[in-house]
């Protein structure tokens, strides 16, 4: 992929770098397969701005992409390579043998002149469509499906790539570019007739509006049945058993102290996990005092 920086022959072009694709055909992309696409320039239906400093763009028309890849063992052939102005990556024009045409992504390593094909039984190459259930562990997959025949929906931005990394039943389990871990609970133990765990619940508040809305700076944790809380101005900690005790009202810190240590090692790994930043005592004392006589000022 070569890059070219161009001459700061005004103020737009200055630092300005753009990417040389030599695979594009150059074609007009396909007119059965393009929309209009309007823009709404930050204008409401009323035409009153509701959005300012939001211009009406370039011009351009919507491409009809098949997310769903439907037409089982028809083989077709990549007709062109094109740019997509609305998305980052490229997109291929595929001819079927029965002479229908449809836009798809365009996965690395597909040229004009290849031929692709969807199924079940297809072989594992770039381009072809295949379920899931059929392709091995460890291929590099994109463009998935969240739910069968609803089309894809994941994984669809240029340069991205997803693993595939365990089956069972009829669901997968895929590693995603992002690498970000998502707020929720597998279903596979229950898939297994086990239980499913829930990880800890994690709250940070660094500093707190005490004298306004009355929260003090704390971390909070919540383990199973257990939480455990910690201000930040006395740096105590106080531990609840929130199945027998839901209010909160019979602190178990000093009755339970190997509880206690064990929810303390969870909450400084989950500070640790989410780079939380926790202030000295001293400070949190200095900003409530300001907070008191800011109130003072603008009362006189």
């Amino acid at each position: 992929m070569a890059i070219k920086t161009h001459k700061p022959t005004s103020p737009g072009k200055r630092h300005h770098i753009s990417i040389l694709q030599p695979d594009l055909s150059g074609n007009e992309p396909e007119k059965t397969l393009l929309r209009p696409l309007k823009k709404t320039g930050g204008r409401n239906s009323y035409g009153r701005i509701t959005c300012r400093h939001k211009g009406g763009g370039h011009k351009r028309k919507y491409r009809v992409i098949d997310w769903k890849r439907n037409k089982d063992n028809v083989p077709a052939k990549v007709t062109s390579i094109e740019y997509d102005p609305n998305r980052s990556a490229n997109i291929a024009l595929l001819t079927y043998l029965d002479g229908e045409k449809t836009y798809i992504l365009a996965p690395a390593g597909v040229k004009v002149g290849d031929t692709v094909v969807a199924g079940p039984d297809v072989d594992i190459l770039p381009g072809n469509c295949i379920p899931m259930v059929n392709i091995p562990l460890g291929t590099i997959i994109h463009n998935i499906e969240m739910k069968i025949g609803k089309g894809a929906q994941l994984v669809r931005s240029a340069g991205a790539a997803a693993q595939l990394m365990a089956k069972e039943g009829s669901y997968v389990l895929v590693k995603l570019p992002s690498g970000v871990d998502i707020d929720g609970i597998s279903y596979l133990p229950a898939l297994k007739g086990k239980s499913p765990q829930r990880p800890p619940l994690f709250f940070h508040s660094p500093l707190g509006r005490p004298t306004q809305t009355g929260d003090h700076p704390a971390s909070a944790l919540i383990q199973g049945d257990w939480k455990i809380f910690q201000r930040h101005d006395t740096l105590q900690y106080e531990l609840y058993n929130l199945k027998k005790d839901p209010g909160e009202r019979t602190n178990l810190a000093k009755k339970n102290p190997a509880k206690l240590k064990e929810m303390v090692e969870l909450l400084k790994s989950a500070k640790l996990k989410y780079h939380t930043k926790q202030y000295t005592p001293e400070k949190i004392q200095e900003r409530i005092k300001k907070q008191l006589r800011r109130k003072k000022e603008k009362k006189n």
